[in-house]
Protein backbone atom coordinates (compact mmCIF):
# COMPACT_ATOMS: atom_id res chain seq x y z
CA UNK A 1 0.00 0.00 0.00
CA UNK A 2 1.29 3.62 -0.64
CA UNK A 3 1.17 6.38 1.56
CA UNK A 4 -1.00 8.95 1.17
CA UNK A 5 0.59 12.30 -0.12
CA UNK A 6 -0.22 15.28 2.20
CA UNK A 7 -0.94 17.32 -1.18
CA UNK A 8 -4.44 17.50 -1.92
CA UNK A 9 -5.36 15.83 -5.78
CA UNK A 10 -5.19 18.27 -8.62
CA UNK A 11 -8.94 18.02 -9.35
CA UNK A 12 -9.75 18.63 -5.56
CA UNK A 13 -8.83 22.48 -5.43
CA UNK A 14 -10.63 23.84 -8.49
CA UNK A 15 -14.24 21.45 -7.31
CA UNK A 16 -14.07 23.03 -3.44
CA UNK A 17 -13.56 26.36 -5.27
CA UNK A 18 -16.44 25.82 -7.68
CA UNK A 19 -18.56 24.55 -4.42
CA UNK A 20 -18.02 27.59 -2.51
CA UNK A 21 -18.76 30.28 -5.30
CA UNK A 22 -22.08 28.18 -6.53
CA UNK A 23 -23.16 28.61 -2.31
CA UNK A 24 -21.87 32.22 -2.01
CA UNK A 25 -24.29 33.43 -5.49
CA UNK A 26 -28.02 34.55 -5.33
CA UNK A 27 -29.37 30.60 -6.10
CA UNK A 28 -32.91 29.71 -4.60
CA UNK A 29 -31.69 26.54 -4.28
CA UNK A 30 -33.80 23.61 -5.58
CA UNK A 31 -37.69 24.50 -5.59
CA UNK A 32 -37.27 28.15 -6.06
CA UNK A 33 -38.43 30.32 -3.11
CA UNK A 34 -41.96 30.48 -1.17
CA UNK A 35 -43.18 33.97 -0.90
CA UNK A 36 -45.82 35.33 2.11
CA UNK A 37 -47.49 38.43 1.41
CA UNK A 38 -49.42 39.70 4.80
CA UNK A 39 -51.58 42.53 5.64
CA UNK A 40 -52.43 43.39 9.31
CA UNK A 41 -54.84 45.51 9.85
CA UNK A 42 -55.37 45.17 13.54
CA UNK A 43 -59.11 45.15 13.76
CA UNK A 44 -58.82 48.91 12.54
CA UNK A 45 -59.28 48.67 8.81
CA UNK A 46 -61.16 47.00 5.97
CA UNK A 47 -59.30 45.70 3.01
CA UNK A 48 -60.87 47.54 -0.23
CA UNK A 49 -59.06 45.24 -2.46
CA UNK A 50 -55.72 43.77 -3.12
CA UNK A 51 -53.17 43.25 -5.69
CA UNK A 52 -50.14 40.93 -5.89
CA UNK A 53 -47.69 39.44 -8.23
CA UNK A 54 -47.57 35.74 -8.30
CA UNK A 55 -44.39 35.62 -9.22
CA UNK A 56 -45.24 35.09 -12.63
CA UNK A 57 -41.91 36.48 -13.19
CA UNK A 58 -44.11 38.58 -16.68
CA UNK A 59 -44.79 42.40 -15.19
CA UNK A 60 -43.02 44.73 -17.27
CA UNK A 61 -43.67 48.55 -16.44
CA UNK A 62 -47.67 48.59 -15.00
CA UNK A 63 -48.04 44.94 -13.85
CA UNK A 64 -52.19 46.34 -13.61
CA UNK A 65 -52.30 47.26 -16.71
CA UNK A 66 -50.93 44.37 -18.46
CA UNK A 67 -53.24 41.91 -15.96
CA UNK A 68 -49.95 39.75 -14.57
CA UNK A 69 -51.72 40.80 -10.87
CA UNK A 70 -54.09 38.50 -9.08
CA UNK A 71 -56.94 41.18 -8.10
CA UNK A 72 -58.89 40.38 -4.25
CA UNK A 73 -61.81 42.36 -3.83
CA UNK A 74 -62.95 42.35 -0.34
CA UNK A 75 -61.14 39.79 0.81
CA UNK A 76 -62.65 37.99 4.45
CA UNK A 77 -60.39 38.81 7.13
CA UNK A 78 -61.13 36.58 10.05
CA UNK A 79 -61.91 38.93 13.57
CA UNK A 80 -59.99 36.92 15.94
CA UNK A 81 -56.98 37.56 13.28
CA UNK A 82 -57.33 40.64 11.56
CA UNK A 83 -55.09 40.42 9.00
CA UNK A 84 -55.03 38.56 5.12
CA UNK A 85 -52.33 36.16 4.20
CA UNK A 86 -51.58 34.34 1.03
CA UNK A 87 -48.04 32.44 0.97
CA UNK A 88 -46.92 30.93 -2.68
CA UNK A 89 -44.71 28.18 -3.15
CA UNK A 90 -41.99 27.32 -5.95
CA UNK A 91 -41.81 30.62 -7.23
CA UNK A 92 -38.60 30.40 -9.47
CA UNK A 93 -35.76 32.83 -9.46
CA UNK A 94 -36.26 35.87 -11.39
CA UNK A 95 -39.90 36.15 -11.01
CA UNK A 96 -41.31 39.95 -9.65
CA UNK A 97 -42.74 40.34 -6.51
CA UNK A 98 -45.12 43.47 -5.95
CA UNK A 99 -48.25 44.40 -3.56
CA UNK A 100 -50.78 47.02 -3.08
CA UNK A 101 -53.82 46.89 -0.39
CA UNK A 102 -56.32 49.90 -0.96
CA UNK A 103 -58.06 49.76 2.35
CA UNK A 104 -60.88 52.21 4.09
CA UNK A 105 -59.94 53.23 8.03
CA UNK A 106 -62.36 52.09 10.57
CA UNK A 107 -60.21 53.89 13.41
CA UNK A 108 -56.80 55.00 13.73
CA UNK A 109 -53.74 53.05 13.87
CA UNK A 110 -51.39 51.71 11.21
CA UNK A 111 -51.74 49.32 8.99
CA UNK A 112 -48.81 46.76 8.11
CA UNK A 113 -47.75 45.37 4.85
CA UNK A 114 -45.45 42.14 4.70
CA UNK A 115 -43.29 40.69 1.86
CA UNK A 116 -41.24 37.88 2.87
CA UNK A 117 -39.31 35.25 0.50
CA UNK A 118 -37.40 32.21 1.75
CA UNK A 119 -35.36 30.30 -0.30
CA UNK A 120 -35.45 26.30 0.15
CA UNK A 121 -32.02 26.13 1.87
CA UNK A 122 -33.58 28.46 4.68
CA UNK A 123 -32.02 32.33 3.74
CA UNK A 124 -35.01 34.51 4.35
CA UNK A 125 -35.22 38.16 3.08
CA UNK A 126 -38.43 40.55 3.22
CA UNK A 127 -38.97 44.45 3.45
CA UNK A 128 -42.42 45.83 5.08
CA UNK A 129 -44.27 49.34 4.50
CA UNK A 130 -46.83 50.85 6.98
CA UNK A 131 -49.92 53.37 6.26
CA UNK A 132 -51.91 55.26 8.71
CA UNK A 133 -55.30 55.08 8.88
CA UNK A 134 -58.20 57.07 10.41
CA UNK A 135 -61.72 56.59 10.44
CA UNK A 136 -63.54 56.84 7.11
CA UNK A 137 -60.43 57.59 5.08
CA UNK A 138 -59.16 55.63 2.26
CA UNK A 139 -55.56 54.07 2.24
CA UNK A 140 -53.01 52.67 0.59
CA UNK A 141 -50.31 50.38 1.42
CA UNK A 142 -47.74 49.19 -1.55
CA UNK A 143 -44.65 47.80 -1.90
CA UNK A 144 -42.97 48.10 -5.43
CA UNK A 145 -41.93 45.89 -7.72
CA UNK A 146 -38.61 43.92 -6.92
CA UNK A 147 -36.92 40.56 -8.73
CA UNK A 148 -36.02 37.60 -7.16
Amino acid sequence: MRPRSPCPRPWVVPLGLLLAVIRCGDVAGPGGYTVTYRASLAGIATIDSIYYDNGSGKCASNCTGDSTLQRVVAPTVPATNPSWVVVLSNVPPGSTLEVHVFGTGSNAGTANLVRLWMTADGALAGDSVTAATTAGTAFTAELAARRL
